[in-house]
């Protein structure tokens, strides 16, 4: 990962924020009548290492806003009228929530995604021990060795979560399964868990019914490696029967235990049949995490930036019955807006990064007003969710 280094204050210069850690936590919204909605946010914060100042050198922030217990973060939602919020899950019970499903038995269960961005974390705090601080805005990779210890804690777990006195509310977490490969999303299948382990595509079942995945079979491996950001990521059923990927990294020379022969991904999403005997392309490329079908089958893909959504009409095996159609896009901008309207303040490092002429000409010069701007515009679409009812407004 990279790090962002910061030039030493002066008096007219204005100074850096630390940010402070959010506690992660899985939300419920219900309604008063219709149909129930239930989503589970599940959210990978921390994608920037906390900032330790040096002190002597960097003042210290007295404006950044303490962290809030799950009911004081519960109280700052504004919500429609007729809704109400209930807490179902969080810290301690589960830590960096990356997935969540339900399998065919009503268990609910949950990936976590543990030690991303750690080696940004190492960088930065031998950086404010030494004091070593540039005085240019740049950004750099991390060193090497901070890499290589972060990577032996950079890990993925499956926790069974548990209603165990049946009042709507989880009060117990079991380790299901551990130490796998970083988990960026699970999927039911089989009497088991589906999950996509940055470049690996893993089957897991507790057959003897002791609490534990005992069951640990790899379906498919070779997919291409990037950021861990940027792998594989949020398997869901489509309504072909097939389970659908986000891309990662993008393709890769696939092999499977029960392919015929290895598969050439190009750099599109992908499906796979359950039992691990096929796998193939689909139209469409999900640039972040996640992506979302209608009830027709249409599938609507996210992005980073301009624009957030695309729409994927075309399904990838018609096209491929005649490779020689022309086609300059298989995926089609659903919207250019990019703005957002936050009801919440921006956190104050980025008001202070925003009004700094070296880090406002940066960002803006290689990433546009939404990286520039303190707030205001979306820089990192995840999850998209199609709504076909009524009861929310808009």
């Amino acid at each position: 990962m990279r790090r962002t280094h910061l030039r030493p204050p002066t008096d007219s210069s204005p100074k850096i924020s630390r940010r402070v850690p959010q506690r992660r936590a899985a939300i419920r919204l219900a309604l008063p009548a219709g149909p129930a909605i239930l989503i589970l946010g599940c959210l990978i914060l921390g994608c920037l290492p906390r900032l330790t100042p040096v002190w002597g050198q960097i003042a210290r922030p007295d404006d950044a806003p303490p962290a809030l217990s799950t009911d004081e973060s519960r109280a700052t939602f504004q919500l429609p009228a007729g809704f109400r919020m209930e807490l179902i899950a969080a810290e301690p019970l589960l830590r960096e929530p990356s997935g969540v499903c339900w399998d065919e038995r009503g268990q609910l269960f949950v990936s976590e995604l543990h030690g991303y961005n750690l080696e940004g974390q190492y960088d930065i705090e031998e950086l404010n021990r030494g004091g070593e601080l540039d005085r240019v805005v740049r950004r750099v990779q991390a060193d090497e060795r901070h890499k290589q210890a972060a990577a032996a804690e950079t890990y993925g777990t499956i926790r069974r979560l548990v209603d165990s006195d049946n009042d709507g509310r989880i009060d117990r977490a079991e380790l299901w399964a551990d130490r796998l490969p970083p988990c960026l999303g699970i999927c039911p299948a089989r009497g088991g868990i589906i999950a996509a382990c940055q470049t690996e595509i893993w089957f897991l079942a507790d057959r003897d019914q002791d609490g534990t995945a005992e069951v640990r079979e790899l379906l498919f491996a070779g997919f291409q490696e990037g950021p861990l950001e940027r792998s594989i990521n949020c398997p869901q059923w489509g309504p072909d029967n097939w389970i659908y990927f986000g891309r990662g990294a993008g393709g890769g020379t696939i092999r499977g235990k029960y392919l015929a022969q290895t598969v050439e991904l190009p750099g599109t999403d992908f499906r796979i049949q359950p039992d691990g005997t096929a796998i193939e392309p689909v139209t469409g490329s999900t640039a972040t995490m996640g992506f979302a079908f209608t009830e027709a089958g249409d599938r609507f893909t996210i992005s980073t930036r301009t624009p957030g959504i695309f729409v994927a009409p075309l399904p990838w095996h018609y096209l491929a019955r005649n490779p020689d159609v022309a086609a300059t896009s298989l995926q089609e901008a659903a919207t250019a807006d990019q703005r957002v309207y936050p009801t919440s303040r921006p956190h104050p490092w980025r008001t202070r990064r925003a009004e700094d002429p070296g880090f406002a000409k940066y960002y803006s010069d290689r990433y546009g007003i939404e990286e520039s701007a303190p707030n205001g515009y979306f820089t990192s679409a995840c999850s998209p969710l199609v709504y076909q009812d009524t009861a929310l407004p808009g």
